[in-house]
C-alpha cells in the first residue's frame, strides 16, 4: 500500500512537471545557444512568444564580430533552437548574414553598413562578390523579395495588385467620401458628400472607422459622420454646439478623439463608444494635451500659436529624440523617421535592441503611414505600399488621385 502511494505521488509530480513545461512553451521562452558554421561561431539569443493574427512569434538576434543581426519569423513550430546554420559574408563595406533553420524561415539576407541593418532586397548597388555570395545560398529564394507587380483588376480608376494581405482592409478617401478595399479584392464606394470636397481638415481613420465632419455644410457643422469599414454602415455623432470648419484633430486616446476649434476657441472630446461630443477646453479652462503618456494643460493662447498634436510614444532612454523628425511605437517596435533632403528614411528598432536600427523604406510623407502588426504601410506619390520581413516591399494599389491631391488619406485595419 505504501509503495502504491509513493508511486501515485511520483506520477503526480511527473504530470505536474509535464504540464508546467507545456504551459511555459505555449506562453513563450527565451534561450541562448551557439551555432558553428564554416569554423565560425555565432551567438544566438532566441525568443518565442505566442502571437495572434499571423504576427511574428520567433525573434532571434545573432551576434558575430560585435555586430547584432535581428531577425523575426512566423512559424508554427514551438521547437527551440530553430537556427541550425548561419552563412556569413564580409568585405570592407558590408557584413551580411543568412541563417538557415530546420523549417523554411522565409527571411531576407541582412547586411550591416554604417551602423544600419539593411535587407538585401532594399540595397540598390552591391558588389559582385556580395551578389555571388547571395546567389550561392541554396536555401535562399532570390525571387521571394521581388515584387511581381501583377494587376488583378482596375475599378473606380484604382489599380489593384495581387499583394493584398488576406485579412487586411484599406480605406481611401476620395472627393465625395471614401472607397474600401476588402480582403476579397473588392472595392466599395461610399458617397458622403453632395459636392466634391478637395480640402478636409477634420477627418481621421482610426481602427475600423473613418470619421469626418459633415462637409455638406458650409462654414460650421454639428455632425460627425462615422463609417464602419467592416460593415460600411454609417452613423452620426452630433454636437449640440456648432463647430467651425477651421478646426483640426489633435489626437486620439482610447475611444476619444480630441479636436480644437480655432475660431470658437474651444476644445472638444468626441467619444466613439458613447457617441457623444463634450466641450472640455476654452479660454478659461485651457487646452488638454496628451504628451508622453500623461495629460498637461496649455493655455488657449499658446495652443493657437501653432497646431498642437498629441504624442503617445516615449522612446527608450538610449535614443535621442533630437535625432529624428518623428517616431511611433507599435507593439515591440519603434519606427523612427529621419529627414533626408525632401524625403524621410524609416528605421525600425526592437524595444530590446534600441541601438540596432533596421532600414525599412524611404518615403515622402510621414503623416501618410499605417501599421498592422508586423506590416508597415505608406503612401508614395500615387501608390500604397507595405513592408514585411517575409516578402520585403510590395505595392498594393495605384490610385492616380493620390498624386493629384496629396491630402487624401488612407487607413488600414484587419477584418
Amino acid at each position: 500500500m505504501k509503495k502504491l502511494i509513493i508511486t501515485f505521488f511520483a506520477l503526480c509530480v511527473v504530470y505536474i512537471g509535464i504540464v508546467t513545461i507545456q504551459n511555459q512553451l505555449s506562453n513563450g521562452y527565451h534561450i541562448s545557444y551557439i551555432v558553428n558554421t564554416n569554423n565560425q561561431k555565432f551567438e544566438i539569443e532566441e525568443t518565442y512568444k505566442h502571437e495572434k493574427n499571423n504576427q511574428a512569434n520567433h525573434w532571434f538576434q545573432i551576434k558575430v564580430n560585435n555586430i547584432i543581426f535581428p531577425f523575426q519569423v512566423q512559424i508554427d513550430s514551438k521547437k527551440q533552437k530553430i537556427v541550425k546554420s548561419v552563412y556569413y559574408y564580409e568585405d570592407q563595406d558590408y557584413s551580411c548574414m543568412y541563417p538557415v533553420g530546420e523549417v523554411p524561415l522565409n527571411i531576407d539576407v541582412l547586411c550591416y553598413h554604417d551602423d544600419i541593418i539593411y535587407p538585401y532586397h532594399s540595397m540598390e548597388q552591391v558588389s559582385d562578390n556580395l551578389e555571388k555570395f547571395v546567389n550561392s545560398l541554396e536555401q535562399y529564394d532570390t525571387t521571394r523579395f521581388l515584387d511581381p507587380r501583377s494587376i488583378v483588376k482596375t475599378q473606380y480608376g484604382i489599380s489593384l495588385y495581387n499583394n493584398l494581405v488576406e485579412n487586411h482592409m484599406i480605406g481611401m478617401e476620395n472627393y465625395k467620401g471614401l472607397v474600401v478595399l476588402n480582403r476579397d479584392q473588392q472595392l466599395t464606394d461610399k458617397k458622403l458628400f453632395t459636392n466634391d470636397i478637395y480640402q478636409k481638415k477634420v477627418h481621421l481613420f482610426y481602427r475600423q472607422y473613418y470619421i469626418v465632419a459633415d462637409y455638406n455644410q458650409s462654414y460650421e457643422f454639428h455632425e460627425f459622420l462615422v463609417i464602419n469599414m467592416q460593415t460600411m454602415k454609417e452613423t452620426k455623432i452630433i454636437s449640440n454646439k456648432a463647430i467651425s470648419f477651421d478646426s483640426y484633430i489633435q489626437g486620439v486616446v482610447g475611444d476619444s478623439i480630441y479636436l480644437l476649434d480655432r475660431i470658437n476657441k474651444c476644445q472638444y472630446e468626441i467619444n466613439l463608444s458613447s457617441k457623444s461630443v463634450n466641450k472640455i477646453g476654452d479660454t478659461e479652462l485651457g487646452v488638454q494635451v496628451y504628451s508622453n503618456q500623461k495629460w498637461i494643460t496649455m493655455t488657449m493662447y499658446d495652443s493657437l500659436k501653432e497646431d498642437i498634436y498629441f504624442k503617445d510614444t516615449v522612446l527608450p532612454y538610449k535614443i535621442s529624440t533630437d535625432l529624428y523628425d518623428g517616431y511611433q511605437q507599435v507593439g515591440h517596435y519603434y519606427y523612427l523617421y529621419k529627414k533626408d533632403n525632401d524625403r524621410y528614411i524609416i528605421y525600425r528598432i526592437h524595444d530590446q535592441l534600441p541601438n540596432v536600427r533596421y532600414y525599412i523604406a524611404t518615403i515622402d510623407d510621414i503623416n501618410q503611414t499605417g501599421y498592422i502588426g508586423d506590416y508597415f504601410y505608406w503612401k508614395d506619390q500615387d501608390s500604397l505600399y507595405y513592408y514585411h520581413d517575409s516578402v520585403g516591399t510590395r505595392i498594393v494599389v495605384r490610385n492616380p488621385e493620390f498624386e493629384f491631391n496629396v491630402d487624401l488619406q488612407f487607413g488600414i485595419n484587419t477584418k
